[in-house]
């Protein structure tokens, strides 16, 4: 009896084993919302998602703001929100940005550029290059600097939520409320909860002008946020990688 228990646990473990071997998972990252560098973790199993994890990164769009005076250091953004100070250089990996404002007045945008990178953010909506960005974030490789790409302690930055944690999900970044109920974390809860179980093969994303709920393919979803689209493609095609 003790013998047939023994290899009845075995068997069964070894079924979980081969289960948990079944399982596939990949990683996709790029540019979502504008301004963030989205991070999406697709688990696979039987050719339908079993898990997902969602995660933004703060790009300098936020961290880089200052409350120093205009100057040697320090440009001013004359944006559709006000005027932000931002840091005029700041270090990432071991590559040394310097800010450059772009547009007319009242509509004026931020953008740092290096060696070979002519704009942060369309650098890191490709996948290689904003993994790369969430690396050094990750390895707390970044801050502002002066001109010689040296840490400058005269700057202090005053991005609230990206001074509480580089991570969306840790900032307080968009807090559920009455005019909108989901907040962020809310409506990655609704596409993860919408994702899991599902083929991510459609390749459309439609959003319904009621109930301002987004779909993929027939599958409707519980997510309102604005930019949907960029969440589905790195999912997708964190999908479609695992699935190979």
């Amino acid at each position: 009896m003790r013998k047939f228990f023994l290899v009845a646990l075995t068997f069964v473990a070894a079924l979980a084993l081969a289960a948990c071997n079944g399982d596939k998972k990949a990683t996709a990252y790029g540019l979502v919302h504008g301004h963030y560098v989205g991070e999406v973790t697709v688990t696979v199993a039987n050719n339908k998602v079993k898990d997902v994890k969602i995660e933004e990164y703060f790009l300098p769009y936020s961290w880089a703001k200052v409350s120093n005076e205009a100057g040697d250091l320090v440009v001013v953004v004359d944006g559709a929100r006000g005027a932000s100070n931002y840091a005029k250089y700041i270090k990432i990996g071991d590559k040394l940005f310097t800010a450059e404002v772009l547009g007319e007045a009242t509509k004026q945008t931020i953008n740092y550029k290096a060696d070979g990178i002519a704009n942060l953010e369309e650098y890191v909506k490709t996948h290689d290059n904003a993994k790369w960005y969430v690396d050094q974030v990750k390895a707390d490789k970044f801050f502002v600097a002066n001109a010689s790409g040296v840490k400058e302690t005269t700057l202090t930055r005053n991005d609230a939520t990206s001074n509480t944690s580089m991570k969306k999900s840790e900032s307080g970044y968009w807090p559920k409320g009455d005019k909108y109920p989901l907040g962020w974390s809310g409506n990655v809860e609704a596409m993860i909860e919408a994702f899991v179980g599902e083929k991510l093969t459609a390749t459309e994303t439609t959003k319904d002008a009621t109930s301002k709920k987004w779909s993929f393919g027939t599958v409707e979803t519980g997510a309102t946020l604005t930019d949907f689209a960029d969440y589905y493609k790195l999912a997708k095609a964190a999908y479609e990688q695992a699935s190979k």
